[in-house]
């Protein structure tokens, strides 16, 4: 699992940088900057709901123990 997360981040960084070229180049820079926005807030909710279960439902947060990795891959990907 590790193996592959640590393949996974820098490749889909690279692919997430030429894909928000190509769509700021075709869409214009606003629409793509509104959706990326919309992207990093969900990111950062969900991240903010799982330290909220940490904190309040232990058992409930080792459930979704994939939250964390998954809402911080999501605001990177975004960011880009």
């Amino acid at each position: 699992m590790q193996c592959l997360v640590i393949i996974f981040f820098p490749n889909s960084v690279q692919i997430a940088t030429c894909l928000s070229s190509a769509l700021n180049n075709r869409c214009g820079r606003r629409p793509v900057l509104i959706v990326t926005e919309c992207i990093m807030s969900v990111a950062l909710v969900a991240f903010g709901g799982y330290s909220y279960l940490q904190l309040h439902k232990p058992e409930a947060a080792e459930a979704a123990a994939w939250l964390p990795l998954v809402a911080m891959a999501a605001f990177i990907l975004a960011f880009r």
